[in-house]
């Protein structure tokens, strides 16, 4: 349901340009296959704004956040923001 771009593509965005051409090819493959594509690997802004840039809103890397346990992620997140917690009295 989805391909991954495998993060030594995106290691090298986005100067290197054999691996630019293939995150785009492998871009344009998701979108006409209808599948999501999700870069692996993003580390800088500036792979993350290049795989925006050309279509890919799904990214997994050490720029979004680094591997933690499940009670890590928890204390990390404030749990009171998430929409089942809101009064619904207050909703219009």
């Amino acid at each position: 349901y989805e391909i991954k771009i495998d993060r030594s593509f995106t290691a090298g965005l986005p100067h290197d340009a054999a691996c630019a051409g293939i995150v785009r090819s492998i871009l344009s493959m998701g979108a006409h296959l209808g599948l999501n594509v999700v870069a692996e690997g993003v580390e800088t802004i500036e792979q993350s704004n290049f795989v925006m840039t050309h279509g890919c809103a799904i990214q997994q890397g050490y720029l979004h956040g680094r591997p933690a346990s499940v009670e890590e992620f928890l204390r990390g997140i404030d749990v009171c923001d998430h929409p089942s917690h809101l009064d619904r009295r207050s909703i219009g």
